[in-house]
């Protein structure tokens, strides 16, 4: 009788945890005939070994052979309870080293998307602490691959606000179903015909070229849409912020004066361009040149996702008209987030999207092999020594005391011709999920 008790007790206690892992809320565990207490398990705690054994013998608050969970994408078990921690560790909204900066005094919040390319990530921050004004930022890192090396890393940065959120869809976490490759899926480029044939699931949706999806190339659209919702709407510290918000990802590296020019950018954009909806610090040089009169100008353009896609930033009613324009964005057939962007800027905006944009970049593309590129030497510390020694000859064209605008903007209402690999009726729905709330859509 006395066993059956204890069978019991450890499936009740046992419910309650699963329960509880799903909760906000602090999680005990029943061992050796006795309940011990744990705080609320996070992403964190995972990643710096903070998971316990106990014993009966000591005291509840200590802890015996804590070592970091062991995460593989064929452990399904594992794979569960990481996707619950995601969900948990979002809705958390921890903001790191507020005990040194003050969120009231916040000017720009900088968003940085990353995926798994830790060496890139490492020199982008580097160059972020050496930016004039970075104590003033808010530093979002949006992560869609799990990592705890790239955890640590986005966890070092000490010379900002930060906060870490995860895209809770990567194909990482759902390798074996939508949104990663199901097995039923159809392969990419069998014919219609032979895909009905086959009964695969998709069989009926293919692209515009009569391709079907890839897991593997929808996820940094998937990505850059959720984590746009996700910081514009749903992270409490920006709900009465109205600064620009710049967008950035792993593989870039900024200039010292980036955040200045910012800054002296919105200030012109009032005067001269108050219908530009997005500032842009980058430019796609193939030579880039920071001679003194392009380090100080500025150009009014038409948005294209060429063109101006690197180091863009917006506000928050720039984000409204896009918001308003999801479907658009979200059943257009592209992968790319910029096309998509581009797509609704000339069919669905009031107006046309207008960009301000520098002649001298602000912001360098340093990775050379990701989605788009493949080259065969894919070391970045040859690009960095060439940007910094390019970024050292011309030290004095930084900071200029004014800018000067140039406006070359001509309308261009045709739409652009897609890209494809975004017909499938799945990728489109979960796309359009993300602007209804912060639940799980799946």
């Amino acid at each position: 009788m006395n066993q059956l008790k204890v069978r019991l007790v450890h499936v009740a206690v046992l419910w309650m945890l699963s329960c509880l892992v799903l909760l906000n809320t602090h999680i005990y565990f029943y061992q050796n005939d006795r309940v011990v207490y744990i705080p609320s398990l996070q992403l964190d705690d995972i990643f710096n070994g903070s998971v316990p054994t106990y014993s009966a013998s000591e005291d509840s608050t200590s802890a015996t052979n804590s070592k970091p969970l062991e995460f593989t994408s064929t452990d399904t078990g594992n794979i569960n309870f990481i996707r619950d921690l995601v969900w948990k560790s979002n809705r958390r909204k921890e903001i790191r080293n507020a005990d040194r900066f003050d969120l009231i005094s916040c000017e720009v919040v900088i968003v940085v998307q990353v995926h798994n390319r830790t060496d890139y990530l490492r020199h982008l921050i580097e160059s972020l602490r050496k930016v004039d004004g970075i104590s003033k930022a808010l530093l979002v890192f949006s992560h869609d691959y799990v990592s705890k090396e790239i955890y640590d890393v986005a966890a070092s940065v000490n010379f900002c606000l930060t906060t870490q959120i995860f895209y809770p869809f990567s194909i990482q976490l759902y390798t074996n179903e939508f949104p990663g490759t199901d097995p039923g899926d159809c392969p990419k480029s069998i014919p219609k015909a032979h895909a009905l044939s086959l009964k695969c699931l998709n069989a009926q949706h293919p692209d515009s070229y009569g391709h079907y999806r890839e897991a593997t190339i929808t996820q940094a659209k998937h990505h850059w849409f959720w984590k746009m919702n996700h910081v514009f709407d749903h992270l409490d510290v920006m709900k009465h912020f109205t600064g620009p918000v710049l967008l950035l990802e792993e593989d870039n590296y900024m200039v010292k004066d980036a955040l200045y020019v910012l800054q002296q950018m919105y200030q012109l954009k009032s005067k001269v361009c108050p219908q530009c909806a997005i500032v842009s610090l980058g430019a796609h040089e193939q030579e880039p040149s920071f001679e003194k009169s392009r380090a100080s100008q500025v150009d009014l353009v038409q948005w294209t996702s060429n063109n101006h896609n690197m180091g863009m930033s917006m506000d928050r009613s720039t984000w409204q008209s896009i918001r308003k324009c999801a479907a658009g964005f979200c059943r257009y057939d592209d992968y790319n987030w910029d096309w998509s962007l581009q797509f609704i800027g000339r069919t669905c905006f009031e107006t046309d999207l207008r960009v301000m944009t520098v002649r001298a970049t602000r912001v360098f593309h340093v990775g050379k092999c990701g989605m788009h590129t493949h080259e065969r030497n894919c070391d970045q510390s040859q690009r960095i020594a060439q940007i910094q020694a390019l970024v050292q000859r011309n030290e004095n064209s930084f900071f200029p005391r004014t800018l000067s605008s140039t406006n070359i903007f001509t309308t261009q209402r045709n739409r652009p011709k897609p890209n494809g690999g975004w017909g499938d009726p799945r990728d489109r729905e979960l796309c359009l999920n993300f602007t209804k709330d912060d639940t799980h859509p799946l």
